[in-house]
């Protein structure tokens, strides 16, 4: 029955975002990637903007990683979440916060809800995110993040792929990772 109402949700969300258009040639990276906070022009090849341009989600794959940046209008926690498969219910989510001048980025799943999300080392996988930094400034809030595309977590990660995929993003008003202020699923192109 979970099966059903899973295949039956993930083809609402593709009914309503349906499958976009044909995703444009990415820009050439032309900067080093940092993970400094700040999102530098070059340094992503892809950029997805959601929520009336209060959300950007940057991101750029090479041998092996992927390397996302996030910006989003907010002085709170910023995320992003790689569905797994065609389950909504299993979402690898990302989710960096900046408190005063240090910025963490958790590595959390969600097995069976997206709202009820754990830190994957609770849940008997790994902590995969390699690096990380982040800024907050005039609330706005920057988070950047490197993990490779294949962790070999099993338990709690989801392998990304070169290709079309459903991510959900989201971002909250304060630092405590509770409500949500928006969210979304959009489908992107990754790679």
């Amino acid at each position: 029955m979970n099966k059903l109402i899973s295949l039956l949700l993930l083809g609402s969300v593709i009914a309503v975002i349906g499958c976009g258009p044909e995703a444009p040639e990415p820009d050439p990276v032309t900067e080093g990637w940092q993970a400094d906070g700040v999102i530098s022009p070059g340094e992503y090849s892809r950029l997805n903007i959601f929520d009336n341009g209060n959300y950007e989600l940057h991101h750029h794959v090479a041998d092996g990683y992927i390397y996302v940046g996030i910006k989003a209008n907010t002085a709170g926690w910023v995320a992003v979440g790689f569905i797994s498969g065609i389950s909504l219910t299993q979402v690898d989510f990302n989710i960096g916060v900046v408190t005063g001048s240090r910025a963490t980025v958790y590595d959390h799943f969600a097995a069976e809800h997206p709202g009820e999300h754990e830190d994957d080392r609770f849940l008997g996988g790994t902590a995969d995110i390699l690096e990380y930094g982040g800024s907050e400034t005039d609330g706005v809030t920057v988070i950047e993040f490197k993990r490779l595309l294949k962790t070999g977590d099993t338990v709690t990660d989801t392998e990304i792929s070169v290709g079309n995929r459903i991510v959900m993003w989201a971002y909250g008003a304060l630092d405590d990772i509770i409500y949500h202020a928006a969210k979304g699923f959009e489908q992107i192109r990754i790679g």
